[in-house]
C-alpha cells in the first residue's frame, strides 16, 4: 500500500531510457506506475511498447549502434538501442503539465488497460494455457 500511495502521488512518470537498457525490474516499476493512472512519458521503443498503449506520451527516438558494448560479442555486433529526443521529451512534459487534467484522464483509461491485461493472474493464466498447448 505504501508503495502504490508513492506512485499516485506524483504527477507523471518520466522514462526517457534506452529502452534496450531495461531490465524487468525497471519494467515492472514502469508498469506499477501506469497502472496507477499517473501519466507516463517513455521512448516509445522496444519493451516499453507492450504495455504503453496509446495512452502514453512516445517520446521521439532514433535508433543508434551501440558503441560501448555490455557483454562480450566475436561478432563485434553489439546491437542497438533507441536514444530519446530531448526536445520531444520536453515539449511532451510541458503539454502533460499544462493539461493535467486531460493526461490524467488518459492516463486512468490506460490504467485500465493495463491492470485488466498486464496483471500476474493474466501472466499466469496465459502461461498456463501455453504450457497445455505443448
Amino acid at each position: 500500500a505504501r508503495m502504490t500511495f508513492s506512485y499516485s502521488v506524483v504527477k507523471s512518470f518520466l522514462f526517457p531510457k534506452y529502452p534496450g537498457m531495461i531490465n524487468s525490474k525497471i519494467f515492472h516499476k514502469s508498469r506499477m506506475r501506469f497502472s496507477t493512472g499517473v501519466p507516463v512519458i517513455a521512448t516509445g521503443y522496444s519493451a516499453p511498447t507492450d504495455f504503453l498503449g496509446a495512452e502514453a506520451w512516445r517520446i521521439d527516438h532514433r535508433v543508434v549502434p551501440i558503441e560501448t558494448p555490455y557483454f562480450a560479442r566475436a561478432d563485434g555486433d553489439y546491437g542497438q538501442w533507441a536514444l530519446p529526443d530531448r526536445d520531444h521529451l520536453r515539449a511532451l512534459m510541458r503539454e502533460v503539465y499544462e493539461n493535467q487534467a486531460a493526461a490524467r484522464r488518459r492516463a486512468l483509461v490506460g490504467s485500465e488497460r493495463v491492470r485488466r491485461n498486464f496483471s500476474w493472474q493474466r501472466a499466469a493464466a496465459t502461461a498456463h494455457h501455453l504450457l497445455e498447448q505443448l
